[in-house]
């Protein structure tokens, strides 16, 4: 077992993108994640068992998964048994290994019964109090057990001084010095979506809730006056949450006017603030507890497939701007993405993550059969180990051509046992092909990361405090993969960090919110160089907080108000679609009218960047594949995934 004093775990984002470093070491970012039920504990037989595997596939970086509550007693002590339990299990294992510890945060249930007014409180469920910390009962959503509120100031307070101490003590011992990470974990599922996401109840009505509020408004409105537009309360003091019948309550169409329902939007924004800043304070624990020599991180991100407001996370700008985040994290969605021959939906925006210096870690966390959340569908089963290879390269290499990397998770099937679970890849076909795929992601690794496409896709979080019409993307998404360019996808708060003038064709997804500035820079910016304005639904039609329907018609001009339009401007192409675009020809039709490159026009899924493309494909018997003023014939097997250096056509995996 090496007990050597680690170097400085960090990400850098000199070369343009997010680079992980470990003892001074440039890697790829592929990790192995044990799971959070029983059978993932590193002691298992399994679990050794599959540490060793990926060891030998050349992958030694390990996420465990633990609890603080474990640790957190009421005497006073910090008890770091049960992690140097874990750790040791591993390093026995791959006495090479570092790992990353998924730390859950949530309070022991003496502390919560000593502390009752910093519980939610939620509209429409009573919680209990059992006292059962079994089977992840304080991870799941939907049930009605004590949580503490994400706004409650102690709550952070005393939970970040255990786990100061925490760090500090597992540093301090032999078997700690693989530790290179933590990744503060709360929530449903411990991913920072609202406890009660899913619809049960309606969160959070808490004092620290109510106080974390008013704070809030003293911070946006400043004034009274400016307070006074939206609210009647005499003072900030007396301002009250928003109730879950006024949150719910649209009073026009699917959207809320802000004008008459800006406290159930500021009521929704306090959920998602909350979250976020309680990561960035445990994240700077792990920072000040290590002296700035690990990795912290946690999941966020998530807007594709995550259900409405509870469950979005919708202020990424915070996080990006906090230099204690060096890693986000987040699955692939579980719809018809996890079938072959179709994109993997990730629930992040990759370019945004590239351009803000945050390394994203998607939670590889599909097995040859994967479960779905969509009612009435069956678990996916790949139909032989040849689909389930293009699978697994689909799935991670959309990240690394994206400049993010991935952990590849022990999930398990609803009906599975927690307790008694198989590796997901545990056969020499499938530790082959892991192989394969960390040696691919080395040489990329190796080389200076070269932007490569020239389609922008954006997307934004603030229409959805306004619009609570809720949709996945998935097929707006499937149809982009399949149009055959090479796209960015980004948060329209990120629009002024790209380098515009790189894309051909710039897309608006139901940006129905804007601010002033960013319209500004869509009007006099955006619509420029001979570019090819793509909107999707309308635009600005609220801008800072005020309805202004009339902005859709000035920044999408004469074709708005059509079905489906294209109008030339003075320089520039606008083409507006009243619905939601789910056709990959009409994607292909548009990005080819705008001088955008098309790799390949068969239906193939294309991922393209960093002078790479991607191609996977299901019963696409040929693709023709266009590469750098060439073409090339390719006889695809009845399903594949494939990817080529798009100056040379040399093909990587």
């Amino acid at each position: 077992m090496s007990t050597a004093r680690i170097d400085k775990s960090k990400v850098t984002a000199q070369g343009g993108v997010p680079e992980l470093y470990i003892d001074g070491v440039k890697t790829a970012p592929l990790f192995y994640a044990l799971s959070d039920c029983p059978f993932g504990r590193a002691y298992t037989a399994v679990s050794q068992k599959n540490i060793k595997n990926f060891a030998a596939a050349g992958i030694n970086v390990v996420c465990i998964d633990t609890s603080l509550y474990k640790a957190w007693k009421r005497n006073g002590e910090v008890d770091i048994s049960e992690i140097l339990k874990e750790l040791t299990a591993v390093n026995e294992a791959n006495p090479d290994a570092k790992v990353i510890v998924r730390l859950h945060v949530n309070a022991p249930y003496w502390w919560m019964r000593k502390n009752k007014s910093e519980l939610i409180v939620f509209e429409g469920m009573e919680c209990v109090d059992s006292g059962d910390y079994e089977d992840r009962v304080l991870s799941r959503d939907g049930i009605n057990e004590i949580k503490v509120s994400y706004a409650s100031d102690k709550w952070i307070k005393d939970c970040s001084a255990v786990m100061k101490t925490f760090i500090e003590k597992v540093r301090s011992t032999a078997v700690g010095q693989s530790l290179i990470g933590v990744q503060p974990a709360y929530g449903s599922c411990g991913e920072w979506h609202y406890f009660s996401c899913r619809g049960a109840a309606v969160p959070d009505f808490s004092v620290p809730m109510q106080k974390f509020f008013r704070e809030y408004l003293k911070k946006k409105y400043v004034t009274l006056d400016k307070f006074h537009e939206y609210y009647d309360e005499a003072s900030f003091d007396e301002a009250r949450l928003a109730t879950g019948e006024e949150r719910a309550l649209l009073l026009n169409g699917n959207m809320r006017v802000p004008e008459k329902q800006m406290r159930a939007v500021d009521s929704l924004r306090c959920i998602s603030l909350s979250a976020v800043r309680a990561i960035s304070a445990f994240c700077k624990v792990v920072k000040e507890a290590s002296r700035g020599e690990m990795l912290a991180g946690s999941f966020y991100g998530y807007y594709f497939s995550v259900g409405a407001e509870y469950g979005s996370m919708l202020e990424p700008q915070e996080i990006f701007s906090d230099d204690n985040v060096d890693f986000l994290a987040g699955p692939s969605a579980y719809m018809q993405n996890k079938y072959a021959g179709n994109a993997n939906l990730l629930r992040h925006m990759p370019e945004s993550m590239r351009i803000n210096g945050k390394l994203f870690l998607n939670e590889m966390d599909q097995g040859f059969v994967s479960w779905l959340s969509i009612k009435g569908e069956k678990p996916y089963a790949c139909e032989s180990e040849a689909e389930y290879r293009a699978v697994l390269i689909r799935n991670v290499f959309e990240c690394l051509l994206h400049g993010n990397g991935a952990w590849f998770y022990e999930h398990r099937l609803p009906i599975d046992d927690i307790y008694d679970k198989k590796g997901y890849w545990d056969t020499p076909e499938r530790m082959n092909t892991i192989k394969d795929i960390y040696a691919a992601a080395q040489k990329l690794t190796e080389r200076p990361f070269v932007k490569s496409t020239d389609v922008l896709v954006i997307f934004d979080t603030e229409t959805i405090y306004y619009d609570k019409e809720w949709f996945s993307h998935f097929d707006t998404i499937n149809a982009l993969s399949k149009s055959g360019a090479g796209y960015d996808i980004i948060y329209l708060s990120d629009v002024k960090k790209v380098d515009i003038n790189r894309y051909k064709c710039v897309v608006f997804v139901r940006c129905e919110a804007m601010t002033k500035g960013i319209e500004d820079y869509v009007k006099t910016v955006v619509k420029g160089g001979g570019r090819t304005i793509f909107f999707i639904k309308p635009a600005g039609l609220i801008t800072d907080g005020k309805s202004t329907p009339h902005h859709a018609d000035e920044l999408i001009g004469a074709a708005y108000g059509e079905k489906f339009a294209s109008v030339k401007e003075k320089d520039c192409t606008v083409v507006y679609s009243q619905d939601f675009v789910f056709d990959a020809n009409i994607f292909r039709e548009v990005f080819i009218k705008a001088g955008a490159h098309i790799y390949a026009r068969s239906g193939e899924v294309i991922i393209a960047d960093d002078g790479f493309v991607m191609i996977h494909q299901k019963h696409v018997k040929s693709t023709t594949l266009s590469l750098n003023g060439k073409t090339e014939e390719i006889v695809n097997s009845e399903v594949s995934s494939a990817v080529y250096d798009a100056r040379s056509g040399e093909r990587l995996i």
